[in-house]
């Protein structure tokens, strides 16, 4: 479990970051370090996705960059 002012701090969501983003942050964030899923019974699903955020393992760390150009 991370606090929001050390998601802040660390980049997590990119710098700099204004004030009005930040007060949208929760104030903790559970981070998955295993392939693992948190299922809220109480959530607004149900969703389609086969998951909808990532976690701090290599697979979803390190995702391909694809772009392009205009021609």
């Amino acid at each position: 479990m991370y606090l929001r002012e050390q998601l802040i701090e660390d980049g997590w969501f990119g710098t700099p970051m204004s004030p009005p983003v930040a007060n949208r942050l929760g104030d903790v964030a559970v981070v998955a370090h295993q392939p693992v899923s948190y299922h809220d019974p109480d959530d607004s699903g149900p969703f389609e996705l086969v998951c909808r955020h990532g976690s701090m393992t290599s697979a979803e760390v390190y995702v391909p960059l694809v772009a392009g150009m205009s021609p």
